[in-house]
């Protein structure tokens, strides 16, 4: 069974919700304001961020249906954490900190932070590579770079290098076989780098206000904030479909062949990942941001 976990900005909870029938498990509150989240590939723990509170809470979900869950920790102390992503062996998440000009770097078996990097100003999303030893950050709408992490040893992170962003000021970020997927700030555009490189491939349209990308599975999956809607790319850059979304949608998240998107209108959108038919909408909240996929 699949669970979509999903942060209710607004009303300041985590919500969980399974896509497919539309059940609601189970809402916690959480600290004022979560914003971004993220699951470990094992799905046993999740990450939110809370940047008005300046806290990251750590909840383990579980088995085997993930309709009980605890909260381990919250951390606390942290300046606007924003974006949080976690490793791909689960045992340390990534989160920035937007007012502190840092990346925070939290070991989910200690559940505290280990180390901070200092990365320039206004970092805001994040992302891991495959193996786990890069880390890509995104800036303000000011920034013109993309700063990259060497992470091979989380508790001695360290800045390995700047990328020009050579058009706009990249706002999220994802990792997907060899290429990092960014949209940019105020803009209809998303594009790819080569994470060996950092050189630029391509930039596409992608609509009126490109919001979020997720790269999974050979394609990049991007939200466009004020058309209500999802664009489907290639590896390549060309479009597969364009799919009709919630109002405002930010994130989406994919898992065994279902995609998720999470709009500011309160709604969940399911769809095939395959075909793009959507699935289900169903309403989880008044205001949701981020959301993650597990397995129950």
């Amino acid at each position: 069974t699949l669970v979509a976990l999903t942060t209710n900005e607004a009303a300041g909870r985590l919500v969980a919700v399974q896509p497919i029938t539309g059940e609601k498990l189970w809402s916690t509150q959480l600290p004022a304001g979560p914003h971004n989240i993220a699951a470990t590939p094992a799905g046993d723990v999740v990450i939110a961020t809370s940047p008005p509170a300046g806290a990251v809470t750590i909840i383990r979900l579980e088995r085997p249906s993930f309709r009980s869950f605890r909260v381990t920790a919250i951390i606390r102390g942290l300046a606007a954490p924003h974006d949080v992503e976690i490793a791909p062996d689960g045992r340390f998440a990534y989160v920035t900190e937007e007012g502190g000009g840092r990346v925070a770097v939290i070991s989910l078996t200690r559940n505290r932070v280990v180390r901070r990097v200092a990365v320039g100003l206004r970092p805001h999303d994040l992302a891991v590579s495959p193996n786990g030893r890069r880390v890509w950050v995104t800036h303000g709408s000011g920034g013109s770079q993309l700063t990259v992490l060497e992470t091979a040893s989380p508790a001695r992170a360290r800045v390995l290098r700047r990328v020009a962003a050579r058009v706009g000021a990249p706002h999220d970020i994802s990792f997907d076989r060899g290429r990092v997927w960014v949209t940019y700030w105020g803009s209809g555009r998303v594009g790819a780098y080569a994470s060996a490189t950092g050189a630029l491939l391509f930039t596409r349209r992608a609509g009126e206000l490109t919001h979020h990308v997720l790269a999974a599975g050979g394609r990049a999956w991007v939200t466009d904030h004020h058309g209500a809607r999802a664009v489907v790319f290639d590896r390549q850059g060309s479009t597969l479909r364009t799919l009709r979304a919630c109002g405002d949608p930010h994130h989406v998240a994919v898992l065994a062949g279902v995609a998720v998107v999470a709009c500011a209108d309160g709604r969940l959108s399911a769809y095939r990942e395959e075909s793009g038919v959507r699935i289900r909408t169903t309403r989880a909240g008044s205001s949701l941001h981020g959301v993650a996929l597990v397995f129950s």
